[in-house]
């Protein structure tokens, strides 16, 4: 579910400022594909590896894993 604020930005065409709501708006339920890759990591479920090979950016996910 979209929040107001995502829906706002996807109306006037700022999809370059999706991820950026995405990764700020946890309490809303919204979590980006490298904090779910980074999760799974930290729980076992994948290798870091596989994570790196399927994130769509690196240099974030590898963040999540040392914070």
């Amino acid at each position: 579910m979209a929040t107001s604020g995502v829906r706002s930005l996807i109306r006037r065409g700022d999809d370059h400022q999706l991820y950026s709501a995405l990764s700020t708006g946890r309490s809303d339920g919204m979590i980006s594909m490298e904090q779910s890759l980074a999760e799974m990591v930290r729980a076992g479920r994948i290798h870091r590896d596989i994570a790196i090979a399927h994130c769509f950016r690196p240099d974030d996910l590898l963040r999540y894993l040392q914070g």
